[in-house]
């Protein structure tokens, strides 16, 4: 990461000072549809002369104007106005468990997907624990019985998470994997090592899984058109099994499937899948 320069670092100050709370509530509040001042005051709860006051102060700084009856955002002020909701739905997230977020590395996602982070704000932390030791998995299955499609990135192997893909390619719904050369080797080993009373796979392979194999990668995602299930590595490098971020809100999962699509780019298709399993 490159250090600011100078004249970046007063720009940033000249910004930040323009911007008063209440301020941010009115752009914030106009973001979704213009409001007149009985609904910015409604919906902000400040006083009508507080807000009328302040309403000056953004239109001179052409980031709010007047239709009518009603106040809108100019372009600049939309700009601003998304901005604020990145922050604020990021510092939501954060907030709802700080030593979550501490103690986990993020290095696995990329700055855009990391700006947007808040687009998780309403995802739940499943945790095992000494007498449910297979709760996340047993959450995972549950949601992925209601699923059709899977997406996932994997830089570790599990057993239980093969057996899901397993069953769902038996199912003949549609699987792609995005994993590291260690997991591929994985992969190959249980296939090799499948049981001979279950049906031939191997047309369905053909037809429905998809494999990427990546570098490096530094987080798990499973992402389907219901949920997503994002498992991350420790600060020390050590990736944790027994925590695990689900979503299950539009937005948390257009963010999922937007992390897997930055893999699957990044990443080399095994075209001779079914021979070489």
């Amino acid at each position: 990461m490159t250090s600011r320069t100078s004249p970046e670092r007063d720009l940033l100050r000249e910004t930040l000072r323009g911007f008063r709370p209440l301020g941010v509530e009115i752009l914030l509040s106009l973001y979704p549809a213009p409001k007149d001042l009985g609904g910015l005051s409604a919906d902000i709860r400040s006083l009508k002369t507080s807000i009328l006051h302040e309403l000056k102060r953004l239109r001179e700084d052409q980031l709010v104007d007047r239709e009518d009856s009603r106040y809108v955002l100019t372009g600049v002020g939309r700009i601003y106005a998304v901005f604020f909701t990145q922050f604020v739905a990021a510092s939501s997230l954060v907030r709802s468990d700080p030593e979550f977020w501490l103690r986990h590395s993020l290095a696995g996602i990329p700055e855009p997907l990391l700006l947007r982070i808040g687009a998780l704000r309403e995802a739940v932390l499943v945790r095992n624990d000494a007498l449910h030791l297979n709760r996340i998995h047993e959450h995972f299955l549950e949601l992925l019985a209601e699923s059709r499609e899977l997406k996932g990135i994997s830089p570790i192997f599990h057993p239980d998470f093969a057996g899901a893909v397993a069953k769902m390619l038996l199912q003949g719904y549609r699987v792609h994997l995005v994993v590291t050369s260690e997991v591929l080797r994985e992969i190959q080993a249980t296939m090799q090592q499948m049981d001979v009373g279950v049906p031939d796979i191997r047309p369905l392979i053909e037809g429905n899984l998809v494999l990427y194999v990546t570098e490096e990668c530094r987080l798990a995602l499973s992402a389907t058109e219901r949920f997503i299930s994002l498992g991350l590595f420790d600060v020390w490098g050590t990736y944790d099994y027994d925590t695990d971020l689900f979503c299950t809100q539009p937005q948390g999962i257009q963010w999922g499937h937007d992390l897997f699509e930055y893999y699957r780019e990044r990443s080399t298709r095994i075209e001779d899948l079914a021979d070489r399993l």
